[in-house]
């Protein structure tokens, strides 16, 4: 159930909240929302896409594309990336298209857009996303 009072530390109902310990014993909450529309499926990444939270995303992921719909990735809230998010990203993408589905990805961040281009793939990141 939602918070009543709608504290901005209160996930609504439709969260997926994960905890994780990265190697250095560090707790991290790791929270992916979804949106729901009949045509298209939303999820929506918060806090960090590093290699500590892949576990947590990937399996988000891979339940909003196991629903059979097209899926966006808004990833405005996201925080801090490495290579790991983005590699997330081509996997669910690359599941997506064998699936016969369209991943789109929305509000990309500008340290994900700099890691795909020291990566060499801008053009690939440009292609997928709105």
């Amino acid at each position: 159930m939602d918070c009543p009072r709608l504290h901005p530390r209160c996930p609504p109902s439709n969260a997926r909240i994960a905890t994780k310990f990265c190697s250095l014993g560090v707790e991290r909450v790791v929270r992916a929302m979804a949106v729901e529309r009949p045509d298209l499926k939303t999820i929506s990444f918060e806090g960090p896409a590093t290699i500590y939270e892949a576990s947590a995303q990937r399996e988000t992921l891979r339940v909003a594309l196991a629903e059979g719909k097209n899926l966006r990735i808004d990833l405005g809230n996201s925080g801090k990336w490495d290579l790991a998010g983005l590699q997330l990203l081509i996997s669910c993408v690359k599941t997506a298209e064998r699936q016969g589905l369209t991943v789109r990805l929305a509000r990309v961040p500008r340290v994900c857009a700099e890691i795909a281009e020291r990566s060499g793939l801008s053009a690939w990141l440009d292609a997928v996303s709105d």
